[in-house]
């Protein structure tokens, strides 16, 4: 692949990505409805675009050519090119991050670095949080009272229930230890 191929292709990365939204949007809304031709004639022409970027890809000139029964229904047929699209711009993004790996970043395409570098940290984030909370039980006395311990301090104006949370630290040999915060 060459430099231009490589531009091109990125071009048309966006392009799809937009038509995946697009899709996305449809299908999750519910606002399909006389869309379908639309869209299917969207995903072929950038499907014929990247089959002319990459002729001797058989991929992406023969596997991802979308074909739709002329009795789908159109949830059916946006549902297709919702899935075809899809492959499409995870194959050639995988194409161009490969590209990248081999000869660096090329141009100026600093723009795709920074969402990659943006999606890898929050996974990174995500994942770090979700182990740091597994092992947190947060626990709600819904026992209220209209006597507050002396804890609480005074009791809230207006006849407000104040909520006590009670985290508690447990070993996984023993049950029985907890420690009140």
């Amino acid at each position: 692949m060459d430099e231009q191929t490589f531009n091109e292709l990125n071009k048309l990365v966006l392009a799809i990505r937009a038509l995946s939204k697009s899709v996305d949007r449809a299908l999750m809304t519910g606002t399909y409805e006389g869309t379908g031709n639309m869209m299917v004639k969207n995903y072929r022409s950038l499907q014929a675009r990247a089959a002319q970027l990459l002729p001797d890809d058989y991929f992406v000139t023969d596997t991802l050519v979308l074909e739709i029964e002329p009795d789908s229904s159109e949830k059916e047929t946006v549902a297709q090119v919702q899935l075809a699209v899809q492959q499409l711009s995870a194959y050639l993004e995988g194409q161009l991050r490969g590209y990248r790996g081999n000869f660096g970043t090329m141009g100026d395409d600093f723009r795709s670095l920074g969402r990659d570098l943006q999606d890898q940290i929050i996974n990174v984030t995500k994942y770090a949080l979700r182990r740091a909370l597994t092992n947190i039980d947060i626990g709600v006395n819904e026992d209220f009272d209209t006597d507050f311990d002396t804890d609480f301090g005074e009791k809230p104006k207006g006849g407000k229930k104040r909520i006590k949370i009670q985290i508690e630290k447990r070993d996984k040999d023993s049950e029985d230890e907890s420690d009140i915060l």
